[in-house]
């Protein structure tokens, strides 16, 4: 068999103006990106419509990672994608 890039989890955080097709969205671009989700939690306030997501994803490389957070920022109604530092 081939080797598999080795890959570390990662913890990024999406803020969000939720919409249908809001999570599918952004697991299809990963999955696009060939990127490993490791969890996903997410929470959505009734009042002001806003989804706070805490995505795991197992990525090779900082590069590839500042590519991800690039690419989610781009997807509609994303209002912020950033590294969560524990």
């Amino acid at each position: 068999g081939r080797e598999s890039e080795k890959g570390y989890p990662v913890d990024i955080q999406v803020v969000a103006l939720d919409r249908p097709g809001l999570l599918r969205d952004i697991t299809a671009m990963l999955a696009n990106e060939k990127v490993n989700i490791l969890g996903v939690n997410t929470q959505t306030s009734k009042r002001d419509r806003i989804a706070n997501m805490h995505i795991t994803i197992e990525i090779a490389d900082i590069n590839k990672l500042s590519r991800i957070l690039e690419k989610l920022g781009q997807l509609p109604n994303i209002m912020e994608v950033r590294r969560k530092v524990h």
